[in-house]
């Protein structure tokens, strides 16, 4: 099984559970299926490009960045990949040549992006803005705990001299 595949349709059924049913019955190396009801997935079906020269191949593999490096991306319009990573929204955001790019959540719980013709890279990353904040109050708090620490033993040390 690969990474990341090229699908040639992608199909968007109304609700999570029409989904589900429908896995039953796709042929996932060829087609994508999705739910509309996911904000990110509103615009997503349609047919893309396809062809046997589009390479995708995983570059490097860490726990909060994937790079995947593309060939064979020609032609006008947009290919489609889908990737065996689950889909989870919060956090992950995908660039491809340095571009922003959203997330679909395919085949009920695989992520999926649109491509442009022509890429070269694609980049998946995790950062979430809440955990930068919470990571900067928690180094503040415990930089003042070791402050607070270092002045007690710096009273503590000067109050037996002066006994």
């Amino acid at each position: 099984m690969c990474n990341a595949w090229f699908v040639k349709e992608v199909i968007a059924y109304g609700s999570s559970n029409t989904e589900f049913a429908a896995l039953d019955e796709y042929n996932e190396q060829t087609t994508a299926i999705t739910d509309t009801t996911f904000i990110n997935n509103s615009n997503v079906s349609g047919e893309y490009l396809y062809s046997e020269n589009a390479k995708i191949k995983l570059n490097e593999y860490r726990a909060n960045n994937i790079t995947y490096d593309v060939s064979g991306l020609e032609g006008d319009g947009n290919y489609y990949v889908v990737f065996s990573e689950i889909y989870y929204p919060l956090g992950w955001k995908i660039k491809i040549d340095g571009n922003l790019i959203d997330i679909n959540r395919v085949n009920y719980t695989l992520r999926g992006v649109k491509i442009p013709a022509g890429s070269k890279k694609i980049e998946m990353y995790y950062e979430l803005e809440s955990f930068n904040t919470l990571s900067n109050i928690a180094l503040a708090s415990s930089s003042l705990i070791i402050l607070l620490v270092l002045g007690l033993g710096y009273l503590s040390i000067y109050k037996k001299k002066d006994e």
